[in-house]
């Protein structure tokens, strides 16, 4: 996939605007809207903006996708124990709007769990994803957040539940992402390979997974952003009872979740989800878990960020509408954004 060409000074929204797609109630303007001009498409995207604010974009926005060729061919060479282990899976790489263009600047890197989920609406099993590249690409074009390298490893559905967990078959996982994964991903790309350089984020049980990356192995990984996540008893009592000699002097931690609050209640059905909404009420479930997690790290005066979502919904659209929050967390660029 060849580079897009380099943005002239002024025009990086308008490219933004232009390079991605338009999705509004969960419906995809494909073919109509591919073949439209640039003008016209710019024109149309304002013009849904305007008209219905629920409109949103998904795809790569002012970055481009990669594959990262040394992980794909390291991955086909595992023998099929290795593989009946942890099996083979697909990862996307997204490269910021500058990486082509800047050819001596290496970037931080965030690590996302359930990659299908997050960049594409098409890929997603809700029909919805975060959207998580269009919106770091408005946040850059803004000067609001760092550019950053994206590293989206997909999960295998069925063994979802078990990768994603503190558990013996968890920590086969993040030897998988932290030792295999990695390495390649910094051989290939122009990354900054530290720990405090690199971030990892997920939902659900993917937020589960993120804080045991940076928890379990703090070597590896700096930094993480849990959405929503499903915190369970084993890592909750080892962060009560182990949290002041493991965290880490720069590591930033991001938890929210949505859920009933005073001021609003989950609402039984939302037609913006489309025709899968997921585990839309799942937040309130989960809220206890959350709780003793803060409550654990403040044992240790360990900082971090939470964010409550009154009415926020356990499905990849809310948290799509909260997705600047984690992104400014972790590479705000101004001191003094708060979300």
């Amino acid at each position: 996939q060849s580079p897009a060409r380099s943005p002239a000074r002024g025009t990086r929204g308008y490219k933004l605007w232009c390079g991605t797609r338009v999705r509004v109630g969960g419906w995809a303007w494909r073919g109509a809207f591919a073949r439209m001009s640039a003008s016209r498409r710019c024109t149309l995207a304002v013009l849904a903006v305007l008209l219905y604010p629920g409109a949103c974009f998904d795809g790569p926005g002012m970055g481009r996708i990669a594959r990262p060729i040394l992980a794909e061919t390291w991955m086909q060479s595992r023998t099929a124990l290795e593989q009946l282990a942890i099996p083979n899976r697909n990862i996307k790489v997204w490269l910021p709007p500058a990486y082509d263009f800047q050819v001596s600047t290496r970037y931080p890197v965030l690590y996302v769990h359930d990659g299908q989920n997050v960049v594409d609406d098409a890929e997603s099993w809700t029909g919805h994803s975060w959207r998580l590249a269009s919106t770091l690409s408005r946040l850059i074009s803004a000067g609001q957040c760092r550019e950053v390298i994206l590293v989206c490893v997909d999960n295998v559905t069925d063994r979802r539940r078990f990768e994603y967990s503190d558990s013996p078959v968890g920590d086969a996982y993040l030897g998988f992402l932290c030792d295999d994964i990695k390495p390649w991903i910094d051989k290939e790309f122009r990354t900054l390979p530290s720990a405090k350089d690199t971030s990892v984020m997920g939902s659900s049980l993917g937020g589960l997974a993120a804080f045991c990356s940076m928890w379990k192995r703090p070597d590896v990984v700096g930094h993480c952003a849990c959405l929503s996540p499903v915190f369970q008893m084993p890592l909750l009592l080892d962060v009560a009872l182990n949290g002041g000699r493991r965290r880490s002097s720069f590591s930033r931690i991001y938890i929210d979740n949505g859920g009933d609050t005073d001021e609003q209640r989950v609402e039984l059905w939302d037609w913006k989800d489309g025709s899968n909404p997921g585990y839309w009420w799942l937040d309130s479930q989960l809220q206890p878990g959350v709780d003793a997690m803060r409550q654990a790290l403040g044992l240790h005066e360990t900082p971090f960020k939470y964010h409550r979502e009154p009415g926020g919904r356990h499905n990849e659209r809310g948290w799509s509408l909260r997705m600047e929050r984690p992104l400014l967390h972790l590479f705000g660029l101004d001191p003094g954004v708060t979300l």
